[in-house]
């Protein structure tokens, strides 16, 4: 399972006798999630599924009682774009969320690359920090640092197949 290290309900580390790391203590490069779910989960309970980290972004308990992460991989069609700030909306098929794309902009930028948002109707891949709506934003926007365009036919259906596992085996735990 890409994209994150120690993905087992429990992980053995070292030799035999080491202690067992419980998922919730287990460090997530970045969360494969759903829209949908994501989004239920930080607007049903606001202050509740989502809290501040000491360096200032936000943490998300995906499933109460389990792990918590701060940064979110998604996967969806581009449903709209603006070029203009730099921005665009993505749907999975279980929600839409909007995308800030201006660091990935800028770190081009830096490498003397123009930065395109993705067409509408494209499928792109997207990891970036879950910001919640409120204070900087006004509503569930991912902060990316990595955008992809996927051209593969059948990523979609891949991509629900392998959350929905994730969902079943691993967050669920």
């Amino acid at each position: 399972l890409e994209g994150a290290r120690g993905l087992s309900s429990r992980v053995t580390m070292g030799t035999p006798s080491s202690a067992e790391l419980s998922l919730s203590q287990t460090a997530l490069a970045a969360a494969k999630v759903l829209v949908g779910p994501l989004a239920r989960r930080v607007s049903d309970k606001v202050g509740q599924g989502t809290r501040r980290t000491s360096s200032g972004g936000f943490a998300v308990d995906l499933v109460e009682g389990s792990f918590s992460f701060t940064r979110a991989w998604i996967q969806g069609v581009v449903v709209s774009s603006n070029s203009g700030v730099v921005s665009f909306v993505v749907d999975d098929g279980t929600g839409a969320l909007t995308v800030d794309a201006r660091a990935v902009a800028k770190q081009l930028l830096r490498k003397k690359v123009k930065f395109s948002p993705p067409r509408e109707g494209s499928y792109v891949q997207v990891i970036g920090a879950v910001v919640p709506p409120g204070e900087s934003v006004e509503k569930l926007t991912l902060k990316a640092h990595k955008v992809i365009a996927v051209d593969d036919p059948n990523r979609e259906a891949l991509w629900h197949a392998e959350t929905l596992q994730l969902y079943r085996e691993v967050y669920s735990v």
